[in-house]
């Protein structure tokens, strides 16, 4: 992980500053976060609370206190910045523009993107985890001993053993090397695809396909602005909403039972949970920071 970031374009992407820490909710209407509570009153929200609002436009920040005791805030690559109800022709959905800072820029969510052929291919390998082996090579021996000592546990003798041991060997390896080519045309393919789906899914498409007709999410070519289009919500309570999170940097791979259908995933810091109602205020209905959380003073801890 890098160190900390304590540059100014850092700091001003997570709205670190006295005054927006002040904003985050006055001592009578504060209560402990990550348990619900009353919702803000201001239009800052910081993650200290679950819920918030309701409000016409929310601001995202984490506080000093926060960022103190979390190293993973210096290595945030996606961070939201603040919402604002989007205006639609539409009885039925709602929708909430997103602006998002990349402090390192877009690509900083891609590191770690290129599959190494090593890597990958310990991954399919049969009980790689259980082994405790770190390379291919390395599950190539362990597995045949274990193949090895059950043969000789069942009383076989070695030329039955041995030939046990080469046939299942010869095929987990093809396995593996079909699984290995698939994750190579996952790659392939993700990386062909526009930044915006390949950091928000498949599913996402631009901003210039947005008619209000349906719900889904939508991006801007520069990613700075993602549009949420759900069902307007009816109040607090409601389920309808969308899941927006600051993300860090880097992430791993996610392989379906097809690898060929793979996708580069991020690891996030904070998420929350965002609707909008018809007039146009938005509502926080639940929120977390990944490993930390306030305790009944309002301090933060890790959880």
């Amino acid at each position: 992980m890098k160190p900390m970031k304590t540059a100014p374009a850092l700091l001003a992407a997570l709205a670190l500053t006295a005054t927006l820490a002040a904003c985050s909710g006055d001592s009578d209407t504060t209560s402990p976060g990550g348990t619900g509570g009353n919702p803000a009153l201001s239009d800052t929200f910081d993650w200290s609370r679950a819920s918030h609002g309701p409000a016409k436009t929310v601001s995202f920040a984490f506080s000093d206190e926060l960022t103190t005791i979390a190293p993973e805030a210096g290595d945030l690559a996606m961070v939201p910045i603040s919402a604002t109800a989007r205006e639609l022709d539409s009885a039925k959905y709602c929708a909430v523009d997103v602006e998002y800072s990349y402090p390192d820029g877009v690509d900083a969510l891609f590191e770690g993107s290129d599959i190494t052929e090593d890597e990958t291919r310990l991954r399919f390998a049969s009980d790689a985890d259980e082994l405790g082996v770190t390379t291919y090579q390395e599950w190539r021996k362990a597995y045949a001993d274990k193949l090895t000592e059950e043969q000789r546990g069942y009383g076989y003798g070695e030329d039955t053993v041995s030939k046990y041991v080469a046939e299942t060997m010869a095929e987990r390896e093809k396995w593996n090397e079909i699984r290995f080519q698939e994750a190579l045309e996952g790659q392939a393919t993700w990386e062909k695809l526009p930044d915006g789906q390949r950091v928000l899914g498949k599913d996402a498409r631009p901003v210039s396909e947005l008619d209000g007709s349906e719900e889904g999410v939508f991006f801007t070519d520069d990613l700075k602005t993602v549009t949420y289009v759900m069902r307007c919500t009816s109040d607090a309570s409601d389920p309808d909403g969308d899941w927006i999170a600051a993300r860090l940097a880097g992430g791993e791979w996610q392989f379906a039972e097809d690898a060929s259908d793979a996708k580069f995933s991020n690891p996030y810091f904070a998420s929350a949970d965002i609707a909008v109602m018809k007039n146009g205020d938005l509502l926080i209905t639940d929120a977390e920071v990944k490993g930390y959380e306030t305790d009944s003073n309002g301090d933060w801890i890790a959880g």
